[in-house]
């Protein structure tokens, strides 16, 4: 497994206008990939700090840009592409969920086919139940989407605040999951890893279960103290022999 930091991290500012000082930092502190949060033209940076870019994250939507967004993968030698939400973001009905499948599905044939990995990163709406039964969008993500072309990129922080046991998703869905976001919370607060509530150090354990993940991605909520953070959460892996 590969050591990565999750730009989302940076407020959008900091990354747009002092990109070059944040690959560096994150070269610095010793990650060996960054994850993009949207299309930035990076790929220099990526060389001059021999950085690999593990995935650009997308909305569901974005997929529909196929030609645009396989040659910003191209240029950023970027293997893995990861997609968040279903297609207009706020309708999460059984149904546009369903839809949502269908469109990932499409194009992860279409993208495996160039060499790159579709993965479907979770929040906290895909597991809220249906008023009309007990069915949650990600029973239908479980089921619809693709196993073939299609991983679970598994953001534990999210699963965290929704009340689910990480360790025991991870364990139950390990066949499925092919990356995989870190986080922290501290009473609902974004935090450094190791600073929170989350239950890492068990999270860890069930790596050796993940046959197909390649990629953990330190994350957080963006904020001023995003340098600090990612330099704290590097300290913390290091310092319990995952990185």
């Amino acid at each position: 497994m590969n050591l990565g930091a999750q730009l989302y991290g940076f407020k959008e500012e900091e990354l747009k206008m002092r990109p070059e000082k944040v690959f560096k930092a994150i070269a610095d502190i010793g990650y060996q990939a960054v994850e993009m949060p949207f299309v930035l033209e990076a790929s220099s940076l990526l060389n001059e700090y021999d950085l690999t870019c593990s995935a650009l994250h997308i909305g569901s939507e974005g997929l529909l840009n196929y030609v645009e967004l396989l040659d910003y993968l191209d240029r950023h030698d970027c293997a893995n592409l990861c997609v968040s939400g279903p297609l207009g973001w706020h309708d999460c009905s059984l149904e546009n969920f369903s839809a949502t499948c269908s469109i990932i599905n499409k194009a992860a044939e279409e993208f495996k086919v160039a060499g790159v990995k579709v993965h479907y990163h979770n929040h906290d709406f895909e597991f809220l139940k249906s008023t009309r039964n007990d069915i949650t969008p990600f029973d239908i993500l479980n089921k619809e989407l693709d196993i073939t072309n299609v991983g679970l990129c598994v953001d534990i922080g999210w699963l965290h605040l929704t009340g689910i046991d990480p360790v025991l998703f991870l364990k139950e869905h390990a066949s499925r999951i092919s990356y995989l976001h870190l986080r922290d919370f501290a009473q609902g607060r974004s935090v450094a890893l190791g600073e929170g509530e989350v239950k890492l150090l068990q999270i860890m354990k069930t790596f050796d279960l993940l046959s197909d993940l390649q990629w953990l991605m330190v994350e957080f909520e963006p904020t001023d103290n995003a340098y600090q953070y990612f330099a704290r959460s590097e300290r913390f892996l290091r310092a319990n022999h995952i990185c």
